[in-house]
């Protein structure tokens, strides 16, 4: 919403409910309109009712209107181990931490899922980084699944994206740990040139 909207809102519902309460009050109410008084005190009552709800959802969009501030909170892209391990600690230590970072990525869009998947990892590490992982940690390759940055990504995708299960966030995110690889070599390759 709108901070001006807001605030302007604000402003005409506090003049209504202090205008009709000076009217159920008697201050400009004539004699022959005091009969109206319950159904004025029903209106008061829902125009309070909805400043108070205003207000709650004010609060709520304060708290989750800027998620780009979270991804501060850690330098991202990863890079290297030391930079994973860092942010491994932080999210196991500091719940706070970890919940904004859950913030930021569900308010990372896409087209379709792979989409999302695919721009969420490319900003949490660099595609050398990923390419040291692969799911479940098979042959040489780390396990990407028992990293709580992994948890938080799944989490945090799952629960955002409707009609879609933690098994089709996993099976996204095997796959781009798969390529991987290739997408670095190309990277590299473009750097070179």
């Amino acid at each position: 919403m709108c901070p001006i909207f807001s605030d302007i809102a604000k402003l005409c519902i506090d003049k209504v409910i202090s205008h009709n309460a000076q009217y159920i009050k008697g201050t400009t109410c004539k004699p022959q309109r005091k009969k109206n008084k319950a159904y004025q005190v029903e209106m008061i009552t829902l125009l309070s009712t909805i400043k108070n709800q205003n207000e709650q959802i004010s609060e709520l969009l304060k708290e989750t209107a800027q998620p780009e501030n979270y991804r501060h909170e850690f330098q991202f892209p990863i890079k290297n181990d030391d930079e994973l391990n860092a942010i491994e600690l932080v999210l196991r230590n500091e719940p706070g931490k970890y919940i904004n970072l859950f913030k930021y990525i569900r308010s990372v869009g896409g087209r379709h899922l792979a989409n999302r998947v695919s721009r969420v990892l490319k900003i949490l590490m660099l595609d050398t980084m990923a390419s040291k992982y692969n799911y479940f940690g098979k042959g040489s390759k780390r396990a990407f699944s028992t990293l709580l940055l992994g948890k938080c990504v799944i989490e945090a995708i799952a629960s955002s994206t409707p009609d879609v299960t933690v098994k089709q966030v996993e099976d996204q995110i095997k796959i781009w740990l798969k390529h991987a690889p290739e997408r670095a070599r190309k990277q590299a390759a473009s750097n070179y040139l």
